[in-house]
């Protein structure tokens, strides 16, 4: 028997009966009302919203997708990106995200729904997902283009998904290229001062394994990581931190920092779990201290062998070859004699501004004028050669830029020469 539309003059009992069908999640009967023309835009108010957000809470896709594709697609768009109720930031979309509910969040992206808020007020849908650990709400977000550095309700992504303990969000978050060391939140903290404050010590090693800068403080207290786990009293984290590579100074900060207001942070730690904290970084610190001049010594050392290996290398180069290769590039006005082999120990060389040439300074300003292979350049980098030394006022960079050597400029560049040196 066809489907005969009720005998109803007053348009609002059409719009109740609608509201009752979606409340309903009866799909036969919602859809027979839209295409009897309840689907105008005095048809789509508040109590239509409720009954979407239902929907979208149940996860009911059909209903869903069947209402959609009957509606104007003005009156579709506004019921897609408008708040669910009033006075409150709150669309489809970040109520699906929000609840993990991935098949109704796959229908309102076909539909086109915002992927990020309008105002950073409210909380965008990835970060919702995040804060809820949804991993497959996150992923079909970000593969839908969703920003993932977006600062929305103070928090990005990664810092909700670090403050709530989503350890899989995390990883896939770092692997789809969020910052690491964005400041968002009322204090400004960082995703890695988050894991921290939670003690979640498996997401601060993999913040830290993918290169989070362990140093970096907050804005509003000026407290890292590590003086944050200090003050917590955090040792699972506070033993990960100590792994990494941190200064001196950053330790002894964090001490002082404790010593100062950490009795009267609202994270205060028991006493005992305090104190026990401040052992470890002690004993960090002085082994530290200890071992700095080895290190240093190691460094230096290093430095020597690498020259060594350099000058041996060239050695049997040159006794392979049987004698010197030198060129000369063709815009030079005359011959400049070139000596790809090793020299022999020299004193250094007073350079025209009053410094000091080393041995292997010259070498490189002589591989740059003598047109010599970028190689040999790059291993007397490797080897000290400073990229900042001046022979006659010049600079290296200036000098490689003068005879057009561009694979030069960009290996020293790489080395961090100073760009803005004055010639």
């Amino acid at each position: 028997m066809p489907y005969v539309p009720p005998s109803i003059s007053d348009e609002a009992n059409k719009s109740s009966l609608l509201k009752n069908a979606l409340l309903n999640m009866d799909i036969t009967k919602s859809e027979r009302l839209v295409q009897d023309g309840v689907s105008d835009d005095q048809y789509i108010p508040f109590e239509e919203k409720a009954a979407v957000a239902r929907i979208v809470q149940n996860d009911k896709r059909i209903p869903l997708k069947a209402l959609f594709d009957n509606l104007d697609p003005t009156d579709r768009q506004r019921l897609v990106d408008e708040p669910i109720t009033d006075g409150v930031d709150t669309t489809p979309l970040q109520l699906a995200a929000e609840d993990g509910k991935l098949k109704c969040l796959r229908v309102l992206i076909e539909a086109r729904a915002q992927l990020d808020p309008p105002s950073c007020n409210a909380k965008s849908a990835l970060a919702r997902a995040c804060q809820g650990g949804h991993l497959d709400c996150v992923r079909l977000l970000v593969h839908s283009n969703a920003a993932v550095n977006l600062v929305s309700g103070e928090v990005t992504p990664l810092n909700a998904a670090c403050g709530y303990q989503r350890l899989e969000c995390v990883r896939f978050l770092i692997e789809s290229r969020a910052e690491l060391d964005l400041r968002s939140g009322q204090s400004q903290s960082t995703p890695l001062l988050h894991a921290v404050t939670m003690n979640d010590h498996q997401i601060v090693r993999t913040l830290l394994n993918a290169r989070a800068d362990p140093m970096r403080a907050s804005v509003d207290r000026s407290d890292t990581p590590l003086a944050n786990a200090l003050i917590c009293g955090h040792t699972a984290s506070l033993k990960v931190l100590l792994k990494a590579d941190l200064s001196l100074e950053t330790m002894e900060n964090a001490l002082k920092i404790v010593k100062t207001w950490g009795a009267n942070s609202r994270h205060c730690a028991d006493p005992k779990e305090r104190e026990q904290c401040v052992r470890l970084v002690q004993r960090a610190l002085e082994r530290k201290q200890t071992l700095r001049p080895q290190i240093d010594a190691g460094a230096a050392a290093r430095a020597e062998a690498a020259a060594a290996a350099l000058l041996a290398e060239e050695e049997e180069e040159a006794a392979a070859s049987g004698k010197k290769k030198s060129k000369r590039m063709a815009k030079q006005s005359k011959p400049i004699e070139a000596d790809d082999a090793p020299l022999p120990p020299l004193p250094q060389v007073p350079a025209a501004d009053g410094g000091e040439l080393t041995v292997r300074d010259k070498l490189l300003f002589n591989s740059i004028t003598n047109g010599e292979s970028a190689g040999r350049a790059r291993k007397l980098i490797q080897a000290g050669a400073s990229v900042n030394a001046r022979e006659e006022g010049f600079t290296a960079l200036y000098s490689a830029i003068l005879y057009q050597r561009v694979d030069l400029v960009r290996i020293l560049i790489d080395a961090r020469a100073d760009i803005e040196a004055p010639v």
